[in-house]
């Protein structure tokens, strides 16, 4: 643990601002995980839905763009750790159960 020290001087730990609610902002729905990227310290996150075209007989889908998300390492690394005890509470639910994942990597 690193002192909070300046000049010998005690410092609070940094508190998180208070979250403001924005109804403008939209909620997306994303289906499908397109892949990811590390760049310049942010991780780069594309996911898509999948849609249908009705104008075709019969109806085809395609994956549509949804979400480009970028996060700061740091906020990648909290997220993976919240993400990970949902999961491990859902396993232990039963509720999900831990598959082989196949991974589509580009070179």
């Amino acid at each position: 643990m690193t002192d909070n020290l300046i000049q010998g001087k005690s410092i609070p730990p940094t508190q998180l601002a208070p979250l403001v609610d924005d109804a403008s902002v939209k909620e997306v729905y994303a289906d499908n995980f397109v892949g990811l990227n590390f760049n310049h310290g942010n991780l780069n996150l594309v996911f898509a839905v999948t849609r249908g075209d009705h104008t075709k007989m019969p109806p085809t889908n395609h994956r549509q763009l949804a979400e480009r998300l970028v996060l700061p390492a740091s906020v990648a690394i909290e997220f993976h750790a919240i993400l990970g005890q949902i999961i491990a509470d859902m396993e232990a639910k039963g509720v999900i159960t831990k598959v082989p994942l196949k991974l589509n990597v580009v070179q």
